[in-house]
């Protein structure tokens, strides 16, 4: 009978640790780059206050936002909790706003200390943002929708360094490893 015993229990495990390992990843996770160190910072909240409610807290979307906020025009503490003026990541719900780390894709956005001053229009941050949802948030797809204004030649104007991201410039730099399944731009122009 022990034998027996011995004989099954090992068999009772492997499908036990199977089991836990295949379980089913997230069905999405949306990453939001807000380019906002500009006047698009008032608009923005309000575009994901609707993306929010949309979404109303599905269990198969992670909503995750980088925010790079302007001085001059940053002046809402209710929908992310606080009023800052640099850059932070969040994972949004219906109801709520969760501040996040960087990890190790972007140290310098810490729960900690000072808000890290980013250059939105440098599309290694977009780079950056996309390997860090990818390591933290991971899903069977990736959506990314860049928000801020553009030119029709140039995005993303950050008013902290006086550059703006050239559309080419992303699609340059972004390899397979970044590779999503669409890419929404909400910008004027």
């Amino acid at each position: 009978m022990l034998r027996s015993l011995l004989a099954f229990f090992p068999l009772a495990l492997i499908p036990a640790a199977a089991d836990a390992q295949a379980k089913p990843e997230r069905p999405w996770t949306l990453l939001v780059y807000g380019g906002a160190d500009n006047n698009a910072d008032g608009p923005i909240l309000d575009f994901l206050d609707d993306v929010r409610m949309a979404i109303d807290d599905d269990p198969g979307i992670e909503l995750l936002l980088l925010l790079d906020r302007s001085e001059k025009f940053s002046n809402d503490a209710t929908m992310l909790g606080q009023d800052f003026t640099g850059a932070r990541l969040y994972r949004l719900r219906k109801d709520s706003a969760t501040r996040l780390s960087g990890g190790a894709e972007m140290p310098e956005l810490t729960l900690d200390g000072e808000d890290a001053e980013l250059d939105t229009a440098d599309a290694d941050n977009v780079r950056r943002f996309i390997d860090w949802g990818k390591a933290h948030y991971p899903a069977l797809h990736y959506g990314v929708m860049i928000y801020s204004h553009a030119s029709g030649r140039t995005m993303c104007p950050d008013e902290e360094s006086g550059r703006d991201m050239g559309i080419p410039e992303l699609s340059q730099l972004l390899g397979e490893k970044q590779s999503v399944d669409f890419l929404a731009l909400e910008l004027c122009n």
